[in-house]
């Protein structure tokens, strides 16, 4: 009897961690239904938002690699397809730049980091969190060329271009894994009276992933 009980509790502990280490977000996987997002992060859900294809679940005061972020959970055909975290820091108008807005995100780096995923490309200019790098920009074209690069002297180039040049609203960093694409968008301005977010960490299932989901294999 002792010998089963302690099978049973041994086969509970592998299937728990096997799930829990296939989690894309916290305890949610892409693919999951509304239903089954609402119950894992219901105490933290705050409102929601409905248009013709897709629906939304807002989450407030949820911890994202050590920040306190709102979460916005997007499902594509009652399917969880997309997670948008904002993240406000505290305002110092004498130190407000790329560079102390990323030193502020590298829990989050560093999360990503031991998740697994690597480096796309380090930091792109562009001029929208949603549009993404305008790859008109010969810095960007450049980086995006490159074959062996350090992540800090990348990101330091092209910091010091988006703070010399007022042409360029945001910077990107662009992560992937084996299920998960991941950017890091940060704004380029900020004033007392600004209610924009400061940072954007937008996840979108991998390309495999997708297709899975279309596919109705979750």
């Amino acid at each position: 009897m002792k010998i089963k009980v302690f099978c049973f509790v041994i086969s509970f502990v592998s299937i728990f961690s096997v799930v829990h280490a296939q989690a894309d977000f916290r305890e949610l996987k892409w693919g999951m239904s509304i239903d089954q997002v609402s119950n894992l992060e219901g105490r933290n859900i705050t409102g929601e938002i409905r248009s013709n294809q897709f629906y939304t679940l807002v989450s407030e005061g949820i911890s994202v690699g050590g920040k306190i972020a709102k979460v916005e959970y997007t499902f594509e055909n009652g399917k969880l397809s997309k997670i948008v975290s904002y993240f406000k820091f505290s305002y110092s108008p004498d130190f407000w730049n790329f560079g102390s807005i990323s030193f502020q995100l590298s829990d989050l780096f560093q999360t990503l980091e031991n998740k697994g995923y690597k480096i796309r490309y380090p930091m792109l200019c562009g001029d929208h969190p949603y549009d993404g790098p305008d790859l008109n920009i010969p810095e960007n074209i450049k980086i995006l060329e490159m074959t062996s690069w350090k992540l800090d002297f990348a990101k330091t180039t092209i910091l010091k271009k988006l703070e010399s040049d007022e042409k360029y609203k945001c910077a990107f960093m662009k992560f992937e894994s084996s299920r998960s694409d991941a950017t890091i968008a940060i704004n380029a301005k900020h004033t007392i009276n600004d209610k924009s977010s400061h940072a954007y960490f937008i996840l979108t299932p991998s390309d495999s992933v997708q297709k899975s989901i279309n596919q109705n294999d979750f």
